[in-house]
């Protein structure tokens, strides 16, 4: 079933990919070029992969996959003093989900204003969208997420906001292999700044990707690919894989587009340090450098400690079921062993010893009942009252005899 849901997103995809024309007229948004050094260095091919805080961005069905409640932070610097940044917070949620927020920004400063060739100061030009992303698992191993956004764009004295929203979907075929959807801008914002109105254009991606394919004991492979389709622009795509030794050492290589890009990573303890850098056509070449931090126990400690939790409660209520049912049986044996029943007093001190094997004042009791027993069988006595008192005298004698004895 997994398999063949997994197929069909992966077919839904290409033919959402297809269904426009293949041209490059349209535009796309600024934050196309993808975020985080791991990611990057794996070409951007991260809608199925994402398992850290990018998945607010990447895409927000891959939330309750994280491991750890998570902050991880990003600076690019781009083309003619543009400045790129990103932090993001993940928080996976035990048995739920996930939720996430980040913020990303794009700016220019101290671009020149010119008036018929004459400098007249300088002035900036930013865009930047605050996300805010949310991923739930249903059943068959498919997560689904949304993200909302507030996209803001500032040219000089002009500003506006607008508001959009992003669609997700994951699959896990097996243990390894995911497959993973997501629109962007599925609600586009619109933009006005001054007389012009600008809406942020629609973009459908699917992956695929495995995860941790062992080639020793000490190096593992993981790779991803992504098939990317801009609003009226050509299918594109993202490709990368990751070597990763000891568990600690990450060395990357993708195809991001057009451009190769190349990464490495180190992760000691709950910090990890990521870079990329990618080859440009007709451009400066860019370097990438993320920064994440883990918080907290994993989700993986979590459930472990919610079983054991489970267990030690369990365990506490059947002691106390067992206590009670040790002092109903104890009651009643002392009843009928008062009363001189003795044949009843020793059966139900036993079913009372059945809930406390140790107890040694029952089975001193059980001991004496029993001696006291066989003095009736020998003597033959328990038809007259005078023989009944003399049997609750021989059992207090063997009783005494019990207990100074121990």
């Amino acid at each position: 079933m997994n398999y063949r849901l997994g197929i069909l997103i992966l077919t839904l995809a290409l033919t959402l990919a297809t269904s426009v024309s293949a041209d490059n007229a349209g535009n796309e948004s600024l934050f196309a070029v993808g975020t985080g050094a791991r990611a990057l260095g794996m070409g951007g091919a991260y809608t199925s992969l994402a398992d850290d805080a990018t998945a607010v961005y990447y895409n927000p069905a891959c939330l309750p996959h994280l491991e750890f409640h998570e902050v991880s932070f990003m600076h690019m610097q781009l083309f003619e003093g543009t400045v790129y940044d990103f932090a993001s917070w993940a928080h996976p949620l035990l048995g739920l989900g996930g939720v996430g927020i980040a913020y990303m920004r794009i700016g220019t400063s101290d671009i020149v204003r010119r008036n018929n060739y004459v400098n007249e100061g300088w002035f900036d030009f930013s865009t930047s969208q605050l996300l805010v992303a949310a991923g739930r698992k249903l059943e068959g191993g498919v997560t689904a997420g949304v993200t909302l956004k507030v996209i803001n764009q500032s040219l000089d004295n002009l500003t506006d906001n607008g508001f959009g929203m992003d669609l997700g979907l994951r699959m896990d075929i097996t243990d390894r292999i995911s497959t993973g959807l997501v629109v962007r801008d599925i609600v586009p914002a619109a933009i006005k700044l001054k007389n012009e109105t600008e809406h942020s254009p629609t973009s459908v991606t699917a992956g695929l990707s495995f995860r941790e394919i062992y080639l020793s004991e000490m190096i593992d492979l993981t790779g991803s690919v992504d098939l990317e389709k801009p609003e009226g622009r050509s299918a594109l795509i993202h490709a990368g894989v990751e070597m990763v030794a000891k568990g600690k050492y990450s060395l990357r290589a993708g195809y991001d587009r057009d451009n190769v890009s190349l990464g490495a990573g180190y992760a000691v303890r709950r910090l990890r340090v990521d870079y990329a850098y990618k080859f440009i056509d007709y451009l400066a070449n860019s370097h990438r450098f993320s920064l994440s931090f883990m918080i907290g126990s994993s989700i993986s400690e979590q459930q472990a400690g919610r079983e054991e939790e489970a267990r030690l409660q369990s365990t506490a209520l059947l002691a106390d079921e067992k206590e009670r049912q040790f002092a109903f049986f104890k009651n009643k044996a002392d009843m009928y062993n008062e009363q001189f029943r003795l044949d009843s007093a020793l059966a139900y001190y036993y079913r009372a010893l059945a809930f406390d094997e140790d107890n040694q004042e029952v089975i001193g009791t059980i001991a004496a009942v029993k001696d006291a027993l066989d003095v009736q069988q020998q003597h033959g006595y328990g038809l007259t009252q005078t023989r009944t008192e003399m049997a609750g005298l021989i059992y207090n004698f063997f009783l005494q005899a019990k207990i100074f004895a121990d």
